[in-house]
């Protein structure tokens, strides 16, 4: 399988791509396009994209179609394909991911093959005849999901291969989500999505796509952007856009276009429109007076104010500590060296053993100082009351404890138990000049109240009739007992009761009846 050609350049009179500008042309002003597309390993979307009216110059595609008896790519006459030669697939599970596609305007003498690539990765220098810029770099990168083994692959690659004097480009199925280019009120964010942001703005790229269009819809899943590009600061003089398409060639995926403009219009340079001579005098004082409040407002200093200052503190210690920390951050974040992370973690080390040793004497120091009530003012701020725990309690014996009962009876007995000198006899009963009388109870009245009481308080109402009868005299058991004989037999209090709660309210006045008896002998 490894014998097969890497750049194809059949030559046909069919060129679907006549139309299109190679960045060596001599036309001025005359836009450069590359599309971006994840064909979704679909044949047709291959073939709609390399067929397509549009005059794209370059074609960079992910997951393209590729033959599973040939382990290639199809053959256009109109078109150059190229594959990284690092790789040679064994299977069709092997395949590669990434190609370009360029126009037959583009000989082979202008494409150069980068090292060091493989089936997600792959990466061509352009060769541009152009006063302004000699060539371009392009890489292709398809970073598969749930493994997103594409971010390690594009870090090592930079890290060997990257030129910031090369005007470069990363074409990207990322495959990732995060809110630096999540469409509005969509807030998942991956965590190997910080590790791609690092990678890329460590090797000075930067996005230059449209931040928030979807470029992949899908039924099933909320509409996201995954497929990014990536720039360069020496490219973007030349961008004149970067726009996600409406136009997905039949993937789920939207393409992306980014015209490019190798002879952009000269900045016209427009002539002052001041008099100098007159107003050279007013532009100096005005400059003067600028730098003279730029620096008065950077010599104000705050207010220093010694009560909000942390009183363990000590600068003479702590200060000199805290300028080699700080030397030995700025080495790590330079160097990125185990030396360097070593000696920042050391000098971390040391100053965390300072402040807790700062502490610690000041808190033995203020201890020893201080009288009882201070001590246990700073215990009650200093205590966590996370835990819901009650501190400990002095009892009795002058003793502390945390004993739960024993806290609760300390507790009850200095708020809620008040001695009170005062005997009820020697209270005089009030005299009412008009004797209390109220209304008779009837029958009917008795039974409309209980027949409207739920079926569940009868049970409760039983038990407050029994509290109510050993609180009555004796003399009174002769009419209750008749009266609950009545009730017993005539059911008032279960009009609409169903024959289970019947039975039950019947057996409860049996007891009631008992305990009468009981009460009369």
């Amino acid at each position: 399988m490894s014998s097969y050609n890497l750049l194809y350049s059949h030559s046909s009179s069919q060129n679907f791509h006549s139309g299109s500008l190679s960045p060596s042309s001599d036309s001025h002003n005359t836009p450069f396009k590359i599309l971006q597309l994840n064909c979704h390993n679909s044949f047709d979307v291959t073939t709609n994209a390399l067929n397509s009216e549009s005059r794209f110059s370059i074609l960079v595609l992910q997951e393209p179609w590729i033959n599973p008896h040939t382990l290639k790519l199809p053959h256009y006459a109109s078109w150059s394909c190229i594959l990284d030669s690092n790789h040679s697939p064994s299977s069709y599970s092997d395949k590669h991911r990434t190609c370009f596609f360029l126009d037959k305007s583009f000989s082979s003498e202008d494409i150069h093959l980068v090292k060091d690539g493989n089936r997600i990765l792959s990466t061509i220098d352009l060769t541009i005849n152009n006063n302004r810029v000699k060539k371009i770099r392009l890489i292709n990168l398809y970073n598969p999901p749930r493994s997103f083994e594409g971010i390690k692959c594009l870090t090592d690659w930079l890290d060997q291969h990257n030129d910031r004097c090369i005007p470069s480009f990363i074409f990207m199925d990322s495959n990732l989500h995060h809110r630096s280019w999540n469409p509005p009120n969509y807030n998942h964010s991956h965590q190997q999505s910080k590790d791609l942001i690092r990678t890329c703005g460590r090797h000075g790229f930067k996005i230059v796509s449209e931040k928030g269009k979807p470029t992949f819809m899908n039924r099933r899943t909320s509409s996201t952007v995954i497929d990014l590009v990536w720039g360069n600061f020496s490219c973007f003089q030349f961008i004149d856009s970067c726009c996600t398409s409406s136009n997905n060639f039949g993937s789920d995926h939207q393409a992306i276009v980014l015209n490019l403009n190798f002879n952009p219009h000269p900045i016209p340079v427009t002539r002052l429109s001041v008099d100098l001579n007159s107003d050279v005098d007013k532009f100096v004082d005005e400059l003067t007076i600028s730098f003279q409040n730029s620096i008065d407002r950077q010599k104000k200093t705050v207010n220093s104010n010694s009560s909000k200052f942390k009183a363990w503190w000590d600068k003479v210690i702590l200060s000199p500590i805290i300028q080699n920390r700080n030397r030995a951050r700025k080495w790590m974040l330079v160097a990125r060296s185990v030396q360097a992370s070593d000696c920042y973690q050391f000098w971390q080390k040391t100053f965390k053993e300072k402040v807790f040793e700062l502490k610690r004497n000041h808190w033995r120091k203020f201890l020893a100082e201080s009288k009882d009530h201070q001590i246990f003012k700073a215990y009650k701020f200093t205590k966590p009351v996370s835990s819901g725990n009650i501190a400990p309690l002095l009892n009795e014996n002058n003793e502390l404890t945390s004993d739960k009962g024993e806290q609760a009876r300390l507790l009850f007995k200095g708020t809620s138990e008040v001695p009170i000198n005062c005997d009820l006899e020697d209270v005089i009963p009030p005299i009412f000049s008009t004797p209390f009388s109220f209304p008779d109870i009837s029958v009917p009245e008795i039974d409309n109240i209980i027949s409207n009481l739920p079926k569940k308080k009868l049970a409760v109402m039983t038990i407050l009739l029994t509290k109510f009868l050993f609180g009555v005299k004796r003399s009174s058991y002769l009419f209750l007992s008749n009266f609950f004989q009545r009730v017993s037999v005539w059911g008032i209090f279960l009009n609409n009761g169903d024959m289970q709660s019947q039975s039950l309210f019947v057996k409860r006045i049996k007891i009631l009846m008992l305990i009468l008896a009981l009460i009369g002998q």
